[in-house]
């Protein structure tokens, strides 16, 4: 029976070990051949769904590994201007904005996002003295054609000023 056992462990720990490496590959596999593809997908869908570019400086990149389970798309420095005609002050100015998506949605090209942290910056959300929001962002589009479904939202280090 110990010899048995003795097997039954090696075996089981090579089958980890295996899995563990396959696990490895396929990552950096997909990482290095759907990575940029990922990385434009999120990019066009945000600049489709705003009346706004995000800015040049913002950079993005994709990650299997850096939020496992979870593949996971970084925004590092985004900033947006807000949309008043009067000022040209930034709405949002944020250092890291983390999308995370279920690895298994990646695989079949569906981008349902779990989780969205965002980390490090500011908001400012207004009205001007016409009665004018600066958070006006979002093209006016059928809503129907839009299929976009968030489950979870964090903030953390967020300074969110209101001002009338």
């Amino acid at each position: 029976m110990k010899k048995f056992s003795k097997i039954l462990l090696k075996l089981s720990l090579k089958f980890l070990v295996i899995t563990l490496s396959l696990y490895i590959i396929i990552g950096i596999v997909f990482t290095f051949f759907f990575g940029p593809e990922i990385e434009k997908y999120i990019k066009n869908n945000i600049n489709s769904e705003l009346n706004i570019n995000l800015s040049n400086s913002a950079k993005i990149k994709f990650s299997l590994f850096k939020n496992f389970p979870y593949g996971s798309v970084s925004l590092k420095n985004v900033e947006i201007i807000d949309s008043s005609q009067e000022t040209s002050n930034k709405l949002i100015s944020l250092e890291e904005i983390i999308i995370k998506m279920n690895l298994w949605d990646l695989i079949l090209s569906n981008y349902n996002l779990k989780n969205i942290i965002i980390k490090n910056g500011e908001i400012n959300i207004g009205y001007d003295k016409n009665g004018i929001s600066n958070f006006d962002l979002l093209n006016n589009k059928d809503s129907s054609s839009t299929k976009f479904q968030i489950e979870n939202i964090e903030l953390s280090n967020i300074n969110i000023s209101y001002y009338n």
